[in-house]
């Protein structure tokens, strides 16, 4: 690779976590759509993004704690469209796949 390292998918969420701070001041009643083409940020995740990847199968362990998300619309489980799912255990241990 050996290309510049300054501009990385850390340094670029910051920057539109800022550049949506800015946004929503001068443009409180508006909605913004950012687009990327930065080939090196198209695989790129915050700390604590969703990836099952990251998952251990049980809870605990060496694994990154997630941030709660809710669960889509969309799911094939009707009863749990729209609820919150909390990613630590009531212990705060991350959260496994099963």
């Amino acid at each position: 690779m050996g290309g510049d390292l300054w501009w990385d998918h850390k340094q670029l969420l910051v920057q539109v976590d800022k550049a949506i701070e800015i946004f929503k001041e001068a443009h409180p009643d508006c909605i913004m759509l950012f687009v990327f083409n930065q080939l090196s940020a198209h695989t790129s995740l915050g700390d604590d993004a969703l990836c099952a990847f990251n998952m251990n199968r049980l809870n605990g362990g060496t694994q990154k704690k997630q941030r709660d998300t809710v669960i889509l619309m969309n799911n094939l489980c009707p009863e749990f469209c729209g609820k919150a799912q909390k990613m630590t255990t009531k212990a705060s241990a991350a959260k496994g796949l099963q």
